[in-house]
């Protein structure tokens, strides 16, 4: 494989994060950040500061594709420690090595702030842990990386967790999250054209963009695309079980029904996936939407089940913890990106439908199948993220309800506890973070 295949792939890696996280940080640490200024300019903080991105592109064009490579893993570390820092903990988990290389970058919190500010001064939402770390990344993930195919779809995820911040939207980081994205799907040479087994990624990553956003047109359009790439179909049916300890017959129970098509159900390793995408240059259709569907597949540090947020049971005196069907075997067992898939499809209902009586009653047989991967046998086990997510969104669903506003709030302050934590480590709750964020 020659070297630009090798950078390639190793693109490829990060944006999966099957590149160890934790060895991208260690490399951080140890001086990556002193490279960029070796290697790249004597006056980083200055570029940073007054962003100088043409001065820095110019810098940049001389290199080859893997010192660029070098340079632009900056640009994910920082991201990725900015995230850590502000979301998904622990915080401060490197905090000798790597807030000393930032400190050569002469700007001060107050500034960094300001510079991040946007649309006359947006302000935040919450005033952000570190941000010269989202600073830093945003200027060396914002370079023209001529021998790069992943710069674009890392500015777009920076640009996203730039606009989470804010307490309006910002026009500007909309306009050039369309202008990102317009340029992944149709340009034949963006990444998402060369390998096509990622489309399903990125259009679960681009969902959660424009629910950020509210953008009703947008995400209906990108909802289509998902159902439509994973050939799998979602209804809410009936079916026969208990809700309550006292209950002596079962009666109607709504469920969710998922239908897959078989090489669908099927778990596809992604490398194979690749690999075959590069021997067959003609594939149907249909067997590019199969394949699509497990790109999510690789769980880079599958945790021990501890290490998942915990999940508090009802304690009532009459209703279930969850509805018990007749047939148990009702809730099917679910591989990592059908999991992301379904819990997609809940975050979209829960977002588009009227707050109402109804709506938890609606949402329930979504969590009840995603939290119900826990005990499923031959599927895989609930992602952290997703968890933490629909464990979150039940919380709010259940805080207006007598028999579960308990049940609510103790569960709101596992969550922030499991922030805490050491484990997960730091890549295991990464590698869905943007497709479910």
């Amino acid at each position: 494989m020659d070297p630009q295949s090798l950078v390639h792939k190793k693109e490829l890696q990060f944006l999966k994060f099957e590149y160890p996280f934790e060895s991208v940080l260690n490399e951080f640490n140890a001086n990556l950040y002193q490279y960029l200024k070796e290697h790249v300019t004597n006056d980083l903080g200055q570029l940073v500061t007054d962003n100088k991105v043409e001065e820095f592109n110019k810098i940049i064009a001389g290199k080859n594709a893997q010192e660029q490579l070098q340079v632009l893993k900056i640009g994910i570390s920082s991201l990725n420690l900015f995230i850590q820092e502000n979301w998904t903990g622990p915080r401060n988990a490197k905090p000798s090595n790597a807030q000393l290389d930032l400190d050569t970058v002469n700007v001060d919190t107050k500034k960094a702030t300001e510079l991040l500010c946007l649309d006359s001064c947006i302000e935040f939402s919450t005033l952000p842990r570190h941000p010269k770390l989202l600073l830093l990344a945003k200027f060396v993930l914002s370079g023209n990386y001529t021998h790069l195919l992943s710069p674009p779809w890392w500015r777009l995820r920076m640009l996203h967790i730039h606009q989470s911040l804010l307490d309006e939207n910002s026009s500007l980081l909309y306009n050039q999250i369309e202008s990102l994205s317009q340029h992944l799907v149709q340009d034949p040479t963006s990444i998402l054209s060369l390998h096509t087994e990622l489309k399903l990624n990125f259009w679960l990553e681009l969902f959660h963009v424009y629910l950020t956003y509210g953008v009703i047109s947008k995400i209906q359009s990108v909802m289509r695309e998902i159902n439509t790439l994973a050939d799998l179909t979602m209804t809410l049916k009936g079916a026969l079980g208990k809700r309550t300890k006292w209950q002596e017959k079962n009666i109607a129970q709504l469920l969710l029904d998922i239908k897959f098509t078989e090489s669908n159900s099927e778990k596809t390793n992604i490398d194979t996936v690749s690999n075959k995408n590069e021997q067959e240059n003609t594939t149907s259709s249909s067997v590019e939407r199969a394949n699509t569907t497990e790109n999510l597949q690789h769980n880079p540090r599958e945790g021990a089940t501890t290490t998942l947020p915990h999940n508090v049971k009802l304690d009532d005196d009459t209703r279930l913890d969850t509805i018990a069907y007749e047939d148990a075997a009702r809730i099917p067992s679910l591989s990592s990106s059908q999991q992301l898939i379904v819990y997609a499809n809940l975050v979209y209902i829960y977002r588009t439908s009227p707050k109402d009586g109804l709506k938890l009653e609606e949402l329930r047989p979504y969590i009840d199948v995603l939290l119900g991967q826990d005990v499923q046998e031959g599927g895989a086990k609930l992602l952290w993220g997703v968890r933490y997510g629909v464990l979150f969104l039940r919380s709010k669903l259940e805080s207006d309800h007598r028999r579960t506003v308990e049940r609510s709030m103790m569960q709101l302050e596992e969550l922030r506890g499991s922030l805490t934590k050491e484990v997960p480590e730091s890549e295991t709750v990464l590698y869905e973070l943007y497709t479910k964020c």
